[in-house]
């Protein structure tokens, strides 16, 4: 009986969007071809360098400038609690001051991943953040983490 040898191959690989060569699926067809929709900027630098601005801004607490990165009807969903409407956001951020450590920012189109660590007064949360931009603004957040260290400090 003779043996087979194991080939170990990537079952998936992830678009390069720095690289000159586009990877494609099994069609052919490059793996974003389908999320581009027409008349959509698309351009994976500038949403990243928006939504690292806005975080920059809210460390500083400058809130007038993060405001003006956000829409107005600016959605943030997370672990305890939503907002929607960028001035009730911008109330409660005010008054909780978080900070946040940039550890990893990705991107997808208008679709941005940020994971930090986020001060919460004496607590540091690991989190991760999903930011859409639309028309050159953050239209929504949604912000996931494990809650139990602030829920076992009350």
């Amino acid at each position: 009986m003779q043996v087979q040898p194991i080939v170990v191959r990537k079952s998936c690989s992830f678009p390069d969007f720095s690289s000159k060569h586009k990877q494609h699926n099994r069609t052919g067809t490059p793996f974003y071809a389908g999320r581009i929709k027409k008349n959509m900027s698309f351009n994976i630098t500038t949403s990243r360098a928006l939504v690292l601005e806005f975080i920059d801004a809210l460390n500083d607490e400058n809130f007038d400038a993060a405001r003006k990165l956000v829409t107005d009807d600016f959605n943030f969903a997370g672990v305890l609690g939503s907002r929607d409407g960028a001035d009730v956001y911008f109330e409660d951020m005010q008054k909780m001051k978080l900070k946040y450590s940039v550890l990893r920012a990705f991107a997808d189109g208008e679709d941005v991943c940020v994971l930090y660590d986020i001060t919460m007064g004496d607590q540091k949360i690991y989190s991760a953040g999903w930011y859409i931009v639309q028309d050159k603004h953050i239209k929504s957040l949604r912000v996931v983490f494990d809650p139990r260290p602030l829920l076992d400090k009350k």
